[in-house]
């Protein structure tokens, strides 16, 4: 009887073992979340419960969001996740110390700015333009009590307060009380932006000898770069640019002068799909075409790690006319 009850537990055990390897093999992280493994993706949440529980609070995660119990409102974690992902492990706990106490700065400086929200003079220089992803804005119930608009498709164009810490959407009832047109809102904010960020297009040179302008930057307005593109003459070309604008530390742009926008097209798309992938701060997995004001996407996607291009039929027209120039 001994040795059957023996080998039954053993057996057991065995079993147990199994399943939970197969267990551990089946968890996936969060939609959204997918550049981490599992174990990745454990690690990372438990720095985050953690910073909260040393501030004396309980934290939760579902799904990706954070929320903290007796307080309002959650807090996606995507844009942080994708910077610890895109440093040493070392310094996640670092970065994720950082993150939080940055959004706890964001309320002081806010309540510094309610007290002069009302002197245009004081709050122009703060005055910003910032691109998000169109998602993002959708998943809002009060999108009109902000100031936006939609330049890119795919995007929104939102005016912001530009903190020292933080960043801080505009309310349309304070845009309101400045007695000024969006227009001439959003043309100072980006002209505050180049400004504060000047961006400088690095040349960059794609397989095959192609030439591209890459934007690159640590502050979250690199992109806003894209909304004065004529103001960088040596990356419009005759026939318009290619750009992209991938996530918020990325905007790169093709001037369009012969057919070797065939080649560029394939190479863009996919440098734009696995950079917006990555992040961090997503912004468009799009692909665009910018023309006498006008800009269009270049469908694109991915199936099976192939890259299958959609162009529409405009891009099309432009194409023969190139070939037939060669």
């Amino acid at each position: 009887m001994g040795s059957r009850t023996a080998g039954y537990e053993e057996r057991h055990r065995r079993i147990s073992s199994i399943n939970m390897l197969f267990f551990r093999a089946t968890k996936k992280p969060p939609e959204g979340y997918e550049f981490f493994t599992f174990a990745q993706w454990e690690y990372f949440a438990q720095l985050v419960k953690e910073y909260w529980e040393h501030q004396g609070a309980t934290p939760l995660i579902e799904g990706g969001v954070l929320t903290i119990q007796g307080r309002e409102g959650r807090m996606g974690l995507l844009n942080i996740a994708q910077q610890c992902f895109r440093e040493k492990k070392s310094q996640w706990s670092r970065l994720v110390g950082r993150h939080f106490d940055n959004i706890a700065k964001a309320g002081d400086e806010q309540k510094i700015f309610t007290q002069n929200r009302a002197d245009f003079e004081k709050v122009r220089e703060l005055l910003a333009v910032r691109l998000y992803p169109e998602e993002l804005h959708k998943g809002r119930s009060d999108t009109n009590a902000f100031v936006y608009r939609s330049d890119f498709p795919g995007t929104v164009s939102a005016l912001v307060i530009d903190f020292p810490s933080s960043v801080s959407t505009v309310r349309r009832d304070d845009a309101m009380s400045w007695g000024k047109s969006d227009d001439e809102l959003f043309a100072i904010g980006v002209e505050n932006v180049l400004k504060k960020y000047p961006a400088k297009p690095i040349p960059y040179e794609l397989k095959g000898g192609y030439k591209i302008g890459a934007f690159l930057g640590d502050d979250v307005y690199v992109t806003t770069s894209v909304l004065a593109i004529e103001k960088y003459p040596a990356y419009v070309g005759s026939y318009g640019t290619l750009f992209g604008i991938p996530h918020r530390q990325t905007f790169m742009c093709y001037p369009i002068e012969n057919a070797d926008v065939i080649s560029v097209v394939n190479k863009l798309c996919v440098m734009i799909d696995g950079m917006y992938r990555e992040g961090p701060g997503s912004i468009s997995p799009h692909l665009y075409w910018y023309r006498d004001g006008e800009t269009i996407v270049i469908p694109h996607e991915m199936i099976q790690g192939k890259l299958h291009v959609s162009p529409p039929q405009k891009f099309i027209s432009l194409i023969n006319e190139l070939v037939e120039k060669k």
